[in-house]
């Protein structure tokens, strides 16, 4: 799929999840879509996610005769399989009566204005005019199912004892099916126009059958002279998937693989089993075509040169005068990232050429490891692939040669690819040289609110989340439910910018991208949301925790004035739990003393220091101070956010609004995000100007207009009436995600309570 066709599809989905009039899309699907959303905007991964719900990539035909029902009833084809929809009305979601994989259907039969579906357990005759369509596409997808199909070879003959059995002859190949209430110890197939059910300890796989007559007596090991010891007997070896899926001559129907024999002038099954071997053990002369049979001349000729590039980079093939590493890893990462066909057939090259390595090259074999570790961050490989490419990783890993952490590094980064759709952006010139030179990692300095600096270990495919795991991890944080908390962010110190990465960005690309602008910039670790209760577990965090509350408290967006008591006494108030916050803060400071005059200047909020004296002041905090100096630092950091945990917008995140176009602000105020809504309040005074709660938004739009002014719209309401405030702020991406942060949290809640 090319990059702009993924981008049309992927906007197709961000429409219609958020449009709510798609039919092929239910409120659970939505829920899953937009759960999905939430961690990630990796286009290859909200494609996958949106293929794999029921109707959204369906075609809906209208059809009748299927039941008798006093509502529509639609088929919908799609490559997941054939589905018997229906709605009584067009306000309904459609629902799924029942659904046939392709693998389940016999044959589909079209003529005139009736198209009939033939399944083991009946046939299913339904009138529409769209019959010759919906048969043209069924096809396509039971021809592209094939390779999924059962076969058996029967070992004797059978008569029917009635027409509900299958007769056959000795060797026959016979199509297995799934059927309904199939008794125990029978199966159900066909064997041409034939069809019924069968003892199944008349037959033997004939998948294991192929196998065996590629088996020399003696039984085969494939031994990896750097690479490992794989049992080609075992399943899910690179052999299997050879003799499955390679570009071999055609087997006859019996089994018997005479025109193979014929082609290579060999009569024995030893020399049958040497040529498949050849195909996955290392070779020396460059491919002529694929290895996968693609039935495609263009696919052939592209995968020859991919083996090309690869037995460059390896150095078992002469370089043209001015190719460099760099150059051949770019050729080979391309085509993975933008052509998903040939994905498996360079994970199988690079297992080939890693296989039994005998090269005159001694680097051959890890130079093509790290080929193999640089892939598995940036692509992953088909369904049909995985569990072989996942064998032949663990059989090296298991292994006590050289490469088995290589191997293993691979397995890590494979399963990545896989959750979070791999990396983008081809790795910048830093980074490989520094894997040339045998290094897959580096040490980043992250920076901890509070000017902690933590020292993290970053691979090829570490993500941000893996990142915000090991932070939260060293601050007694296990659950993934409190990683989601957090997040890491990307300062630029020339801007002075903080950029928020999302959970499923690659480390090393946003690296790489930087590097392409030669930006000055370091790595930041910060709470994201306050959704969930906080708990103290244990003095790093604590120490996080505070040193991020304390700039909010001084600059005064955390207080608030409480309830309808007068003035004076909420001043009184204020002024109390101020002071002692005061106190707390000195002692934190490690000091032992009373604090000075000048220190109040550094304690108290200028939002308030004008309610008293800086004398007045000093006499309350010292008041304080001496009842709590005995207090170890780490007592009073969890004292001063005990205290400050009770005030209305504590754990809340506050951005500087220069504009709101809303009648209740006047300009510019301070946008405040916390679990319980979106408020907005006055830059002076921190009155609460306007709020929304979770259940009034609908949706967040951040944009740029020509001048280059930006702003986030804010919609809310509800389906009868909606209002927009648009707020300018250069922070709109970053404000639009924590909102969809605490709209998820309370999502996944609400559907707890229900469960």
């Amino acid at each position: 799929m090319n990059a702009t066709l993924k981008h049309l599809i992927y906007r197709q989905i961000l429409d219609d999840l958020g449009s709510r009039t798609c039919a092929r899309l239910s409120l659970e699907d939505r829920y899953k879509m937009q759960r999905l959303l939430a961690k990630t905007m990796t286009q290859e991964s909200v494609i996958f996610a949106a293929k794999e719900l029921p109707l959204y990539f369906s075609r809906l035909y209208r059809v009748n005769g299927y039941a008798e029902r006093s509502f529509s009833t639609f088929l919908a084809v799609s490559h997941s399989g054939v589905r018997f929809v229906t709605r009584e009305s067009v306000e309904d979601e459609l629902t799924t009566t029942s659904h046939l994989k392709y693998n389940d259907i016999i044959e589909v039969k079209a003529v005139n204005e009736k198209v009939t579906l033939d399944t083991p357990d009946r046939k299913i005759v339904l009138h529409t005019v769209k019959a010759a369509s919906i048969k043209k596409l069924i096809d396509v997808y039971m021809k592209a199912a094939e390779k999924q199909e059962k076969y058996v070879k029967a070992l004797g003959d059978y008569v029917a004892p009635n027409q509900d059995h299958l007769s056959f002859k000795k060797g026959t190949i016979i199509k297995v099916y799934n059927k309904k209430d199939i008794e125990v110890g029978m199966l159900w197939g066909t064997n041409g126009d034939y069809r019924g059910k069968f003892p199944i300890t008349l037959v033997k796989d004939y998948e294991r059958v192929q196998g065996e007559n590629f088996k020399v007596t003696a039984e085969k090991n494939l031994t990896n002279k750097k690479g490992g010891t794989t049992s080609e007997s075992e399943p899910y070896s690179m052999m299997e998937f050879a003799m499955r899926y390679y570009s071999l001559p055609e087997i006859s129907e019996a089994g018997k693989l005479t025109t193979l024999r014929k082609n290579l002038s060999v009569n024995d099954d030893e020399s049958m089993w040497n040529y498949i071997n050849s195909l996955v053990v290392f070779g020396r002369e460059p491919l002529s075509g694929s290895l996968i049979n693609f039935n495609n001349k263009s696919l052939s000729r592209q995968a020859a040169d991919i083996n090309k590039a690869i037995m460059k980079f390896m150095g078992d093939l002469k370089r043209d005068r001015q190719e460099t590493n760099n150059e051949l890893i770019a050729m080979v990462l391309r085509n993975g990232i933008e052509n998903l066909d040939m994905r498996d057939e360079i994970y199988c090259q690079l297992a080939k050429q890693t296989t039994n390595n005998k090269s005159e090259n001694s680097e051959s074999c890890g130079r093509g490891w790290k080929l193999l570790m640089l892939c598995t961050a940036y692509f992953d490989c088909s369904e049909l692939l995985r569990p072989f490419l996942n064998k032949f990783f663990h059989s090296a890993s298991a292994s006590s040669n050289e490469f088995s952490s290589a191997a293993s590094a691979c397995e890590l980064n494979l399963s990545r690819s896989f959750k979070y759709g791999g990396r983008k952006q081809l790795p910048s010139e830093n980074e490989l040289f520094m894997f040339m030179q045998g290094k897959n990692s580096k040490h980043q300095i992250v920076e901890l609110p509070g000017g902690i600096q933590k020292l993290c270990k970053v691979q090829t495919s570490t993500t941000a989340y893996d990142l915000v795991k090991d932070i939260c991890q060293e601050m007694g944080l296990y659950s993934e439910q409190e990683h989601e908390e957090y997040g890491v962010y990307v300062f630029f110190q020339e801007q002075k910018l903080l950029v928020p990465m999302q959970d499923t960005d690659y480390v090393f690309d946003t690296f790489a991208q930087i590097e392409k602008e030669n930006l000055a910039f370091t790595v930041a670790f910060r709470k994201v949301i306050w959704y969930h209760t906080m708990r103290f577990a244990n003095n790093l965090f604590t120490e996080v925790i505070y040193n991020q509350i304390v700039p909010d408290v001084y600059n005064g967006n955390i207080i608030h004035f409480k309830g309808n008591r007068t003035s004076h006494i909420r001043d009184q108030q204020t002024q109390n739990e101020i002071a002692l916050l005061a106190a707390l803060q000195h002692r934190i400071s490690n000091k032992h003393i009373s604090p000075t005059e000048e220190d109040i200047l550094s304690l108290i909020p200028p939002l308030i220091s004008n309610l008293l004296t800086s004398m007045q002041w000093l006499h309350i905090v010292d008041d304080h101070f001496r009842l709590i100096k005995h207090f170890t630092v780490s007592n009073a950091r969890t004292k001063y956010l005990e205290l400050i945990s009770a005030w209305v917008y504590f754990g809340s995140s506050f951005f500087y609004i220069q504009n709101c176009e809303h009648p209740a602000v006047d300009g510019d105020g301070i946008l405040a995000i916390n679990k319980n809504g979106v408020h907005i309040l006055s830059r002076y005074t921190r009155d609460t100007l306007l709020s929304f709660s979770y259940s009034e938004i609908i949706s967040t739009r951040h944009l740029r207009t020509d001048s280059g002014r930006l702003f986030v719209d804010l919609k809310t309401g509800n389906l009868m009436v909606q209002r927009v405030t648009r707020l300018e702020t250069p922070r709109g991406k970053e404000i639009s995600n924590m909102i969809a942060r605490y709209v998820r949290c309370i999502s996944l809640d609400n559907n707890k309570e229900k469960d």
